[in-house]
């Protein structure tokens, strides 16, 4: 697409699934999170941690650096094991954190939160996870107590997530 003399790319017709295995899901990064996830499924497998929408491509998802919840899960990019990535120079590079050159391994750790900077990243390889099921728990709890517990509440529930509502007479929601 060309506006104002300036180009812009789009990878929505980059969605293919390249590989599903126990271990790996290798896919085109314009793919959709819930497109991926519903794919996951079907292979009885999943991605460890999402952010809190599925709408997202998964080369947005990584390059912006979009976490879910909990504090020992990583954001989606600590879930790369490799990429395909365009550079401006044309150039295409196939980089992980076992590249054999150190230039490769410092590319694949730059480009996992790269923010679109260092090129174009155009195939994912994700570690992935046996299907789980989680259970949605919501509490109200009044925001100085979560602070004075948040330590043990984060230990207790894993992928605890909470929402603080200011200037508002209700107590801020912790989901479990």
């Amino acid at each position: 697409l060309v506006d104002n003399g300036k180009t812009m790319m789009s990878l929505d017709r980059m969605r293919n699934v390249i590989e599903i295995t126990n271990e790996t899901a290798t896919v085109e990064a314009g793919i959709r999170l819930f497109e991926l996830n519903t794919i996951l499924e079907e292979h009885g497998v999943a991605l460890l941690n999402m952010g809190a929408t599925a709408e997202q491509s998964v080369a947005g998802v990584v390059s912006t650096g979009t976490h879910g919840t909990g504090v020992a899960l990583g954001s989606m990019s600590t879930q790369i094991l490799s990429f395909r990535i365009v550079l401006s120079s044309g150039e295409i590079r196939h980089v992980s954190e076992h590249s054999k050159s150190k230039e490769d391994r410092d590319l694949f750790t730059a480009g996992r939160v790269g923010l679109g900077c260092l090129g174009v990243i155009t195939q994912i390889t994700f570690r992935v996870i046996p299907l789980f099921r989680l259970r949605l728990s919501t509490i109200s709890i009044d925001l100085d107590d979560l602070i004075s517990k948040l330590d043990t509440l984060l230990v207790k529930y894993p992928r605890l997530q909470w929402y603080y509502f200011p200037y508002s007479n209700e107590s801020p929601n912790a989901t479990l």
